[in-house]
């Protein structure tokens, strides 16, 4: 967790035993994102289309008490190599979440980076708000981790994945 003047970072990590395409092809799917980030009450696309730059989506999840909608534009998006998306709503809005992947000898180094600038009540909360959500991310990425590695789940979205491929 970084904070200068006003900005703040958080940055958090996580080695899948899982190969880089198979792991950006699950986090990339909006539906997915249920299984493995506590609390997402709701997640989808609200644009037309395959994801690409300018793809818009929708979150919806609690935050310190109460219901949080945010909509979020992608940025950035290199397969199997970066996203980076963009949200000027919600409670800490403005902000950016960049997420990488690698691909290393044990598999897919994912790399999960929150920054922003938080205003009003978010930037009187973020010094409690910011480890909360460092927590939050951990948690988040060591559920991925658990999902993909686990083996019945890695037969069922191998099957799905190759399905898509084809």
């Amino acid at each position: 967790m970084t904070h200068t003047h006003d900005l703040f970072q958080v940055k958090q990590n996580v080695v899948i035993n899982y190969p880089v395409e198979a792991v950006f092809s699950y986090v990339s799917n909006f539906e997915n994102a249920k299984e493995w980030i506590v609390g997402i009450e709701e997640m989808q696309q609200i644009s037309k289309g395959e994801l690409k730059v300018g793809t818009k989506g929708l979150q919806v999840r609690p935050w310190l008490g109460r219901r949080d909608a945010v909509e979020f534009e992608i940025m950035e998006y290199e397969p199997n190599q970066k996203i980076t998306y963009r949200v000027d709503s919600g409670f800490i809005a403005p902000f950016e979440i960049v997420e990488l992947f690698e691909p290393i000898d044990q598999g897919t180094l994912v790399t999960f980076i929150a920054q922003g600038k938080p205003k009003g009540i978010a930037k009187l909360s973020w010094p409690i708000a910011s480890r909360l959500y460092a927590r939050q991310i951990e948690a988040d990425l060591s559920n991925l981790k658990m999902l993909l590695e686990t083996e019945k789940t890695r037969k069922v979205f191998i099957e799905n994945y190759e399905d898509h491929v084809k």
